[in-house]
């Protein structure tokens, strides 16, 4: 912050995003995609790649804004700054997005689609999972519509986060801030958070 040279930090072949600080500034939760299996020379420029036939393999084959999509997913790993060591949280053929530290780094919260068939629906959920290797993600909201973009409270005990309407409203269904207990949800413990006309009117 102070000026001088920028200093790359991590060297991920296939790139990284979706960066998120830990609290005690030595570490990183980011995205990262898996490697192309299908890339026989992933290091070579772009330019000197030869065109491969496109084989659709997806229900949910192209996206405004990305194109074409393929089956290489995201996941969420840890990258140590001093060691340079990396570590992959989260595995399997699902998209993970959105990751968030909690205040005391113990977890890190997400959200992902792992329904049997992402493609067919948009039903993702806030997971956490312990910033360490082999340590399996837990959900902690189940509800049919899309949750995403969590933030964990500055206490650690609870996570606000978008909630999506009624899945058949689609893209059309209108997003609400909600709150949820690290420790899951329930139908007491999940509140969406009305706006100040909703407020007056149910009384809360």
């Amino acid at each position: 912050r102070r000026g001088g040279d920028a200093q790359q930090l991590t060297d991920y072949k296939t790139g990284a995003s979706a960066i998120a600080w830990s609290p005690d500034s030595k570490k990183l939760a980011l995205l990262v995609p898996d490697p192309d299996p299908d890339d026989p020379n992933p290091d070579a420029d772009a330019k000197d790649k030869k065109p491969r036939p496109r084989v659709i393999t997806r229900l949910q084959f192209m996206r405004d804004g990305e194109g074409y999509l393929n089956d290489i997913k995201r996941h969420i790993h840890v990258f140590e700054i001093a060691t340079k060591n990396d570590v992959q949280l989260t595995t399997d053929k699902f998209d993970d997005g959105a990751p968030a530290w909690a205040p005391d780094g113990s977890l890190i919260a997400f959200s992902a689609n792992r329904t049997d068939n992402p493609d067919a629906n948009d039903n993702t959920d806030i997971f956490v999972v312990e910033p360490r290797a082999g340590a399996k993600p837990r959900a902690i909201t189940t509800s049919p519509s899309s949750d995403s973009s969590p933030v964990f409270a500055p206490d650690g005990k609870s996570i606000a986060y978008l909630t999506g309407g009624d899945p058949k409203d689609i893209w059309y269904a209108t997003n609400n801030v909600a709150i949820v207990p690290v420790g899951g949800s329930s139908l007491s413990s999940c509140q969406r958070l009305r706006p100040p006309s909703e407020r007056k009117r149910f009384g809360r």
